[in-house]
């Protein structure tokens, strides 16, 4: 008996290995010395930047044609939807997870890192300390994890979107 492929199994299959991409590239760039906190952007910020987006983009589009491949060849856009949206969940709940250890214990100065690089100086006293608050909040393990968890839906469902138009066959 052949064993059935959902899109659920899919999105699990090629989210662990989207998430385990992403674990891997955070970390090259962190021990490789990449990480920028400066808010200046450099050319290697543009160059990981650039290979997150494809190797997000390859590992959706396998996702989908994996599907497809084992679906007599046929895919419907909704399907292509699906198994991107499934890639998204379970790699952002891998990337969230890792995110979350990575602020708070690899790099827990990450916060004060980007607050060093606010310019305070033109701030009023009270300007200033709703400031600091609300950098405090957002480089937070939590919410740099929240975050992660929502972009990497959101990139997912982008790339499934362009994977989807390019694989989809009905009938």
């Amino acid at each position: 008996m052949e064993e059935q492929i959902t899109p659920l199994k899919t999105g699990i299959k090629y989210g662990g290995y989207l998430g385990m991409a992403t674990i891997v590239m955070q970390l090259v760039v962190h021990y490789g010395g990449l990480t920028n906190l400066t808010g200046e952007m450099q050319a290697s910020d543009f160059i990981v930047q650039g290979l997150t987006w494809i190797i997000g983009f390859a590992l959706v589009y396998m996702g989908i044609k994996y599907f497809k491949d084992n679906n007599e060849g046929l895919l419907t856009f909704g399907e292509g939807i699906s198994v991107s949206l499934f890639i998204g969940l379970f790699a952002g709940i891998i990337s969230a997870i890792f995110m979350y250890i990575y602020a708070a214990y690899l790099m827990p100065d990450f916060g004060d890192a980007i607050m060093n690089n606010v310019d305070m100086d033109e701030m009023s006293t009270q300007e200033a300390e709703v400031m600091e608050q609300a950098m405090g909040f957002a480089t937070s393990p939590i919410f740099l994890a929240f975050t992660g968890f929502i972009m990497k839906l959101l990139g997912c469902l982008i790339y499934g979107l362009i994977g989807s138009a390019i694989l989809k066959k009905d009938q």
